[in-house]
């Protein structure tokens, strides 16, 4: 056992099998090496049920380079031993010793859900026995287990479950639901003796769920606050920490998602995950790998489970593997390929800059391509878990060494070891894990370089733990777009070595961002009629960055006397600056305030309900706005993020604005995607990064109470303004309900909007937030129940299509029909003769139409349609 903190428990899925080696499958080797990637000093435990043990040999190379993976068959015999030594005694639930003992030995072998009942209370033993974490094998691993855990909660401390849908269809079975442990932990106790109690009481074996959710509100309502240091805390994951099957912004090849006997856009019905979206697959990639916790690999039927290039499931298995299995991590490739390369290498950042870019060279044989820049590499303690979660020594030894060393060093780079390898491990208290005390060893005296000798698995358990200082110092403002050299100078190259005895040495180079976004960033947000939300906002950047400047502006009560601007020192938090101005302000108007007040490079615009969180990476946001990938052509002014509340409740807003027959139309369309994930659009939410000095040059309407985001990025696009979304951070927007003065100025935002539209000559504004299709009939149909016409609505193709003739209008309808009574009754609904709220009569109504009901020459001698007819 190589960490005493991490123990994961796995059962392998029943599902059907893709590597012909019984027992494990490709994607359930798949999981392994995810996990092992993200806590290389955890010690896996493999829980075979129904599977034969001749698994040895496929793990012999993860041995080798000191993983820890051990077999456990599960039998129902030492499943009941656990159980019986976590739950007993219960006399308290009115079971004897031997009682207990005869029922556990009865419900076992109970029809229908005896072996779901040994499964999942043989993981809560061992979990509650020697602290760990539960897996299946049916999902992988996208990022670190407690990478989401706020400081200074840790894994043995705290007992984690996954918040899941309890509608029809949507359940994840509860042995199949990630979940953690500790040692000894009173929570789970208490609910497997529930459980074993009520399977006492009524015969039956019961869901584990609703005696968990029971337990988990007694919890929060009772709840000691701060908690005792040996107490059990119990946390909740949001169940979006499951990569869902379709992505919220509702882009599909084809218009939107048909019923299951459409044959269009066969390949995504049921999930988006195995094949990869056109022109979005960047920006995919970003979102799930820095936005989700786990990725099901379960959605749909086996035969919609083929892993094709460039999708989720195949970037991840490729992105996210040690490279030690006996089996390809994935399909064929397109782009850069990797084959031919043997032996220890190398996984970095940069390689998943290389796999996306967008590069036919190599497939149509016409050479390499270009390889992108370097740029890779974030400074400080968020900056330090988004690079070196992504560097590991991966790939068997040549020669069957067991020790590597590498060496990490740059110049003017000063090193450091985090607290433990999550977002907020800075944060937390000093832990003694062996990977912190081996990431220390590595350090030189003067943290200029990283030198460490070892197992692979040691070596990437203390990289885990890496990170560096940025460049203390403000940069001057530019006055203008800053050139390669200039580019060039926020950077510093970061040089990785990789040796063994054996064979020759592997280099890499990637380049590090040196700015310090304490120094060169502002944090901004107005708020009316809630202002004890900016507190909120405040505190949850302390957490993190105790110097940076947060400056923000509140509206004053509607009776208070304020009728001048007064700038003051928040009473509490360090370094965050408060502005009272008068009521109703605006928003147009504070957002104008602020930037004029600003004094860094660049500016975070925010609503006042708005935190950061583990999710959130300001160095990401500054890294894109300093990368030549972007900066050398046209650099981005403003720099969006996905509100991923907004996006399940109300779709992606974001997109292109178009003027068409004085109606504003916002459309899901984005071009120029680059390898990073971002994308360039025409409009996002009002909360990003923006360059100080483009936005005091950009036109703020103050006049405007409300509309002002649709007017600010349609009349700055006159003035040249680059706005574009960037999908690896987030900064979660609370929602709170509404009360008071606020509730009332909600109540009047339908009025004022559209007083509001008219000022800047739009009365009509339409926000499409999916994609619809000009082949669609019935997107057709739900257009024109809204006065829209149809060819009013552009796709990713050309745009809107040309308008028709309006001068002359006539229609020629032909109706085939029969001579049956039932086609005459048909006949005479279409005249209008029965109803007048059908098809005919209303295009008659607003168009010259002729028609004709075309039947079969034999109808011709039926008098009733010689009556018909005259």
């Amino acid at each position: 056992m190589i960490s005493n903190d991490l123990t994961y428990d796995w059962t392998p899925s029943p599902t059907g099998r893709e590597f012909p080696i019984r027992g494990l499958s490709a994607l359930e080797l798949s999981a392994i090496d995810a996990v092992l990637f993200h806590h290389p000093s955890a010690r896996v435990v493999l829980l075979l049920v129904g599977v034969q043990a001749e698994v040895g040999h496929i793990l012999d190379p993860y041995w080798k380079d000191g993983y820890c993976v051990v077999l456990f068959p599960l039998r129902i015999d030492l499943v009941m031993t656990l159980v019986y030594r976590v739950v007993s005694p219960m006399e308290r639930y009115g079971l004897s010793d031997h009682a207990l003992q005869e029922l556990l030995g009865r419900v076992g072998v109970e029809p229908g859900q005896g072996l779901a009942f040994s499964v999942n209370a043989g993981l809560l033993a061992l979990q509650l026995l020697f602290g760990g974490v539960s897996l299946s094998m049916d999902m992988l691993l996208l990022n670190a287990f407690d990478s989401w855990l706020p400081a200074p909660l840790s894994l043995t401390r705290a007992a984690v479950f996954l918040e899941r849908t309890l509608e029809p269809g949507g359940v994840i079975a509860s042995y199949a639901a990630p979940r953690s442990l500790p040692k000894g932990c009173d929570f789970g106790k208490q609910a497997m003796q529930l459980w074993i109690a009520s399977y006492a009481q009524t015969g039956a074996i019961q869901a584990l769920d609703p005696i968990v959710t029971r337990l988990f509100k007694t919890y929060v309502r009772s709840r000691v606050t701060p908690p005792t240091d040996d107490s059990c805390e119990v946390v909740l994951l949001p169940g979006w920490a499951l990569a869902e099957p379709h992505f919220p912004d509702g882009f599909r090849y084809y218009g939107r998602r048909g019923s299951e006997d459409e044959l269009e856009d066969r390949p995504h019905y049921h999930s988006q995950l195995y094949s990869a979206r056109a022109h979005k697959e960047r920006a995919d990639w970003s979102l799930i790998r820095s936005l989700k916790m786990f990725l099901p690999l379960d959605y749909g039927p086996p035969s919609a489970r083929n892993v094709l290039p460039r999708s989720i499931v195949d970037l991840t298995r490729r992105m996210l593997s040690l490279r030690l299995g006996p089996f390809d991590v994935g399909p064929m490739r397109f782009g850069v390929a990797e084959g031919g390369v043997s032996g220890r290498r190398w996984r970095a950042p940069v390689d998943s800059l290389d796999a996306l870019q967008n590069s036919m060279i190599e497939s149509f044989d016409l050479g390499k391509p270009k390889l992108l820049p370097r740029e890779a590499a974030l400074p400080g303690e968020v900056g330090g878990y988004r690079t070196f979660r992504d560097v590991r020594v991966v790939g068997p030894s040549s020669c069957g060494a067991r020790t590597v060393k590498v060496t990490i060093e740059g110049p003017t780079i000063r090193f450091f070891c985090r607290r433990a390898a999550r977002v907020e491990g800075g944060a937390g208290e000093d832990s003694d894990a062996p990977e912190r005390g081996a990431c220390r060893q590595a350090l030189s005296v003067d943290k200029a370089s990283f030198r460490l000798t070892g197992a692979p698995a040691r070596v990437n358990a203390a990289l885990s733990l890496l990170a560096f200082d940025p460049r203390p110092g403000r940069w001057s403002l530019p006055e203008g777009r800053l050139n390669e050299t200039e580019l060039k100078a926020h950077y510093a190259n970061l040089s990785f070595s990789l040796e063994e005895t054996c064979s020759s040495q592997v280099n890499l180079t990637m380049e590090a961002l040196l700015d310090d976004v304490e120094e060169h960033v502002t944090v901004a947000a107005h708020s009316a009629s809630r202002c004890d939300l900016l507190e909120r906002l405040g505190l949850s950047f302390r957490l993190i960055y105790r110097r940076l400047p947060i400056l923000v502006t509140c509206e004053c009560a509607e009776e208070a006397e304020c009728h001048q601007l007064l700038q003051r020192p928040h009473p509490s938090i360090p370094a965050m600056q408060v502005v009272d101005v008068p009521f109703d302000f605006g928003l147009s108007r504070g957002k104008k305030l602020l930037v004029s007040r600003v004094e860094t490079e660049f500016i975070l615009v925010l609503d006042d309900d708005f935190v950061r969180s583990p999710l959130s990476c300001l160095e990401c946001m500054l890294w894109h706005m300093r990368s030549q990938l972007h900066s050398l052509t046209l650099p981005f002014d403003l720099l969006g993020f996905p509100i991923l509340e907004d996006e399940r409740n109300f779709g992606a807003f974001r997109g292109r604005l178009r003027p068409t027959k004085n109606r504003l139309f916002l459309e899901p369309i984005v071009a120029d995607a680059t390898a990073d994930g971002c994308t360039r659009v025409g409009i996002h939410p009002m909360a990003f990064l923006g360059r100080t000095r483009r936005l005091q040059s950009f036109k703020f309407q103050d006049n405007l109470r409300v509309g002002e985001h649709e007017q600010f990025f349609y009349s700055n696009k006159y003035l040249g303004l680059q706005a574009a979304v960037c999908f690896d951070s987030t900064f979660p927007h609370f929602r709170v309900k509404m009360k008071g003065a606020y509730q009332k100025r909600r109540e009047r935002m339908q009025e004022l909007m559209t007083q509001e539209f008219s000022k800047i000559g739009f009365p009509s504004m339409m926000y499409l937030l999916q994609k619809y299709d000009t082949l669609s009939g019935l997107d057709h149909s739900e257009f024109i129940s809204k006065d829209v016409p149809p060819w009013h609505i552009s796709d990713d193709t050309c745009g809107p299509q040309a308008d028709p003739p309006a001068a002359c209008q006539q229609f020629f309808a032909a109706i085939f029909s029969s001579a049956s009574e039932r086609s005459a009754w048909f006949r005479r609904i279409l005249r209008g003769e029965e109803e007048s709220n059908v098809w005919l009569p209303k295009l008659a109504d607003v168009a010259a139409v002729n028609w004709a009901f075309l039947l079969d020459e034999s109808a011709a001698a039926v008098s009733s349609i010689m009556e018909e007819d005259g």
